[in-house]
């Protein structure tokens, strides 16, 4: 006589406990990084010319302007994984490639624009228009 086994039904599992059981670099694959947080960690030069792409397996990609500021920021990369740990992001490392970046928007913050033209310098009245000393005549 064979008896019928039942599976016991369980309550269903939430995701977050779901991606916490699986390997780091998985679960980190799906984290997204906003801009207004990259603006804090980075800081307003950096993140005029950089954003962050993703996180997978551990690795920030970061897209920079160009291949200078990729190299800045290699240099200042420990800084930044730092201040990323610090904020809760699990990140081993970064890497950076070039490619088009926007610049972020600061919320209606900008330079006023210039409403005046720059006065020229006023010359002396027998420079007639030279900048320089007077050329050498010839004469003593």
């Amino acid at each position: 006589m064979a008896q019928s086994r039942r599976r016991r039904q369980e309550a269903p599992t939430a995701l977050a406990e779901l991606l916490k059981q699986t390997a780091p670099g998985k679960a980190a694959a799906n984290v997204v990084l906003s801009r207004a947080t990259w603006l804090e960690i980075a800081g307003v030069a950096f993140a005029k010319r950089t954003r962050p792409d993703r996180v997978e397996r551990g690795t920030l990609h970061v897209v920079v302007v160009s291949p200078g500021w990729a190299q800045e920021l290699t240099l200042h990369a420990p800084v930044l994984l730092e201040r990323l740990r610090a904020k809760g992001v699990e990140v081993e490392r970064m890497r950076f490639r070039v490619g088009d970046v926007e610049p972020p928007d600061r919320g209606g913050i900008h330079a006023p624009a210039r409403t005046h033209r720059r006065r020229p310098r006023p010359r002396s009245p027998g420079s007639r228009g030279r900048t320089s000393a007077r050329r050498w005549s010839g004469r003593p």
